[in-house]
């Protein structure tokens, strides 16, 4: 397998993986320079914001500037990078969590600390496009919609009836 050479800020070398055994170390590296970092998506839990082998741009994040319906890089108990919309943020016994879920997906993903939140998505290249389009952070009518209806589906699933 030929060897990836990431790519950073305006560099285009080549590009780095989601899936790359190193991502997260690299990623915490350069964003530590405030640099950007571009990579290429792997999966379809993102989709249709992400699709699988599209590129896209994310930046250091202080806990204080999350928000909701942002999309978040971050390390999972197994220690991959994963990229997921944040959906809330709580406190559990002292400790900030941070809910997410794919937008692909129905389900939310396990609770995780927010010290865990590398990065957040900023922008997006679509396949067959030479631009990267940046994710806009309001609040959009259809993800509202989608919200509420999520929240209905688990609650049925689990036996709950209104």
């Amino acid at each position: 397998m030929p060897s990836i050479t990431p790519k950073t800020g305006s560099a285009h070398r080549g590009v780095i993986s989601l899936e790359s055994p190193d991502v997260l170390e690299f990623t915490r590296h350069e964003l530590s320079r405030r640099k950007q970092v571009v990579m290429r998506m792997s999966g379809s839990s993102m989709r249709p914001t992400i699709e699988d082998g599209e590129l896209f741009t994310v930046v250091a994040v202080q806990p204080h500037d999350l928000r909701p319906r942002d999309v978040i890089m971050f390390s999972t108990d197994s220690g991959t990078a994963l990229v997921h919309r944040l959906v809330r943020l709580s406190r559990r016994d002292g400790c900030a969590l941070v809910l997410a879920r794919g937008d692909y997906s129905q389900l939310l993903d396990p609770p995780i600390p927010l010290t865990r939140v590398i990065a957040r998505v900023v922008a997006v290249q679509k396949r067959g496009s030479k631009r990267m389009i940046p994710l806009r952070r309001q609040g959009h009518v259809l993800w509202k919609l989608a919200q509420f209806l999520a929240r209905l589906l688990p609650k049925r699933r689990r036996g709950v009836r209104r």
